[in-house]
């Protein structure tokens, strides 16, 4: 199956699709929170497709995928910010100490991911 051009399978994509459109649903009823948790696995999901064929990503966090992804030295400043911001911890009162939408960012970095992963 092809997501934004790139194989994948059908079940990774419909896991991606609704991991956003949970996080969506979760802050338009202001749980902001459960939004950023789906915003990172969306893009756990597209990373263990990345790395699958490079490598065992199955037993990694997506902490770990995410760190992983961007130490790669050909990847973007806008995309390493993004990566940087996905791994940004929450203060105590479980907010993020920046002001981004990380489901809005989740999407960008998914789609460059998934397009680096086409097949040649």
């Amino acid at each position: 199956m092809l997501y934004n051009g790139t194989m994948i399978s059908l079940e990774n994509q419909e896991q991606i699709t609704r991991e956003l459109a949970m996080g969506h649903q979760a802050r338009s009823m202001g749980l902001e929170a459960r939004a950023r948790v789906c915003a990172r696995r969306a893009v756990g999901i597209a990373l263990r497709a990345y790395f699958a064929p490079r490598s065992d990503s199955a037993s990694l966090s997506v902490v770990d995928l995410i760190q992983t992804y961007q130490e790669q030295p050909e990847l973007s400043p806008e995309l390493r910010t993004i990566c940087a911001h996905l791994l940004t911890r929450v203060n105590p009162d479980y907010q993020l100490p920046i002001p981004v939408d990380l489901l809005a960012e989740a999407k960008i970095l998914i789609d460059s991911i998934l397009e680096n992963n086409k097949p040649s």
